[in-house]
C-alpha cells in the first residue's frame, strides 16, 4: 500500500475546531505527541479517555486540560503489554458506562524494543514489541467497534512510521510490526468501505522529539526535527475535518530520507 504524502492544507489551524461533545480514547497519552495531542483536543472540547502507564503523567495531562478549560477527562492506567484479550473487553466495557458512543480512537503508544540484527534479537522481546505496536491496537480497535460504529462519524488513527515501507538494517521488530499497522489500517478501511461513517486512517506523523526517538538516536538534536505540534496537527486535521480516502496519510517531512 503506498501513499501520496498528504498535510494540512496551507492555512489550516486547529484552533477553528470544535470538538465538544465528542468523546476520544488516546492511548500513548501521557507522554510525547499522545500527550500533546490529548491536551489539543481537550483545549478543543473533546471529552477523552486517557491511556498509558505512567499514572502520574497521566493526572498531570489531565490537570492541563481542565487549566485550559477542556471537559475533565477520565484517566486509564494501561499497560498494553501485558494486557490479555479480557483486560481490553474490560476497558471497553468501562468506556461503554461512560457513553453510549466513542467519536474517536487513536493509537499513538508504540515500543521500539531494541536496534539490533535479526539472528541476535530477542524472541521474547520481538514478542513484546509486536503485542504493543500491533496486536493491542488490533485488540482495543476490535473491542470498541461497537462503539466506535455507534458514533455518527467516528475517526480510528493508527500511527505508521517511515521504517514500515523503507525498512533498514536492526530495525527489524518495529519495523514489521509498523509495516503491519500499516496493513491493518487498509484492511479495515476496506472492510468498512465508503459506505461506512466511520474513517481509518495510518498517520506517519514524521520524526519528532519523542523518548522513543531519543531512545533510538541518542545523540541526535531535537532541533534537527519539527515540532510535536506540527504532527499533533496533522491528527486533529484527520479528526476533524473531510480528508482524502487514501487510509495511508504521511506529512511531507516524512519524505526527507530521515526515519
Amino acid at each position: 500500500m503506498d501513499a501520496t504524502p498528504v498535510i494540512p492544507p496551507e492555512g489550516f489551524n486547529s484552533r477553528g475546531l470544535d470538538f465538544s461533545g465528542q468523546r476520544w480514547l488516546i492511548t500513548g497519552a501521557s507522554n510525547g505527541i499522545g500527550a500533546a495531542l490529548a491536551r489539543a483536543a481537550g483545549a478543543l472540547g473533546a471529552t477523552l479517555v486517557l491511556s498509558g502507564r505512567h499514572l502520574p503523567r497521566l493526572e498531570a495531562v489531565h490537570d492541563d486540560i481542565r487549566r485550559s478549560g477542556g471537559p475533565a477527562p477520565s484517566i486509564c492506567p494501561f499497560d498494553l503489554e501485558k494486557a490479555t484479550v479480557d483486560d481490553f473487553e474490560a476497558l471497553a466495557t468501562a468506556v461503554a458506562a461512560e457513553g453510549e458512543t466513542l467519536d474517536a480512537l487513536v493509537h499513538v503508544a508504540a515500543s521500539l524494543g531494541q536496534l539490533g540484527v535479526i539472528d541476535r534479537y530477542d524472541p521474547l522481546l520481538w514478542a513484546r514489541v509486536h503485542q504493543v505496536n500491533l496486536h493491542a491496537p488490533f485488540l482495543l480497535t476490535r473491542a470498541l467497534l461497537p462503539l466506535l460504529r455507534a458514533a455518527p462519524a467516528a475517526r480510528i488513527i493508527f500511527t505508521s512510521c517511515g521504517v514500515a515501507r523503507e525498512p533498514r538494517g536492526y530495525w527489524g521488530a518495529y519495523a514489521s510490526s509498523k509495516a503491519a499497522i500499516d496493513a491493518l489500517a487498509g484492511t479495515l478501511a476496506a472492510e468498512l468501505g465508503h459506505g461506512s461513517p466511520i474513517r481509518c486512517h495510518a498517520l506517519d506523523p514524521a520524526p519528532r522529539p519523542t523518548a522513543l526517538r531519543r531512545q533510538a538516536y541518542p545523540g541526535e538534536s531535537p532541533q534537527d526535527l519539527g515540532p510535536t505540534s506540527e504532527a499533533v496537527e496533522a491528527y486533529l486535521w484527520l479528526l476533524g475535518t473531510a480528508v482524502p480516502a487514501d487510509p495511508l496519510v504521511r506529512q511531507r517531512a516524512a519524505t526527507s530520507g530521515k526515519l
